[in-house]
């Protein structure tokens, strides 16, 4: 007993730097949202790892088996952060 396959999404909140999909098989085939958590109790600053964001969102389209990502998410813990990250990681699903 369960949740029944296709009535779940997992959310891999960390991935741009610990991505758990690579650990568990792409999640043992359930779907995922590969989201990026870019500050930490709202902390200020112009920071942020585009590089791992990029190259973590294109090793989860080009892995091989094929992951079972869906979509990008991005779980902020405050605001009035640096827009070129939340820009860049709007724009990964397009």
């Amino acid at each position: 007993s369960g949740v029944p396959r296709g009535r779940l999404i997992l959310l891999d909140l960390y991935a741009e730097v610990f991505p758990i999909w690579l650990r568990t098989a792409s999640f043992y085939g359930i779907p995922f949202i590969f989201c990026q958590l870019h500050n930490f109790g709202g902390n200020n600053g112009l920071y942020g790892a585009l590089p791992h964001l990029l190259q973590g969102w294109s090793g989860a389209l080009d892995a091989h088996p094929p992951s079972s990502i869906v979509g990008t998410g991005m779980c902020m813990e405050g605001i009035e952060q640096n827009p070129a990250v939340y820009d860049l990681a709007a724009e990964l699903s397009f």
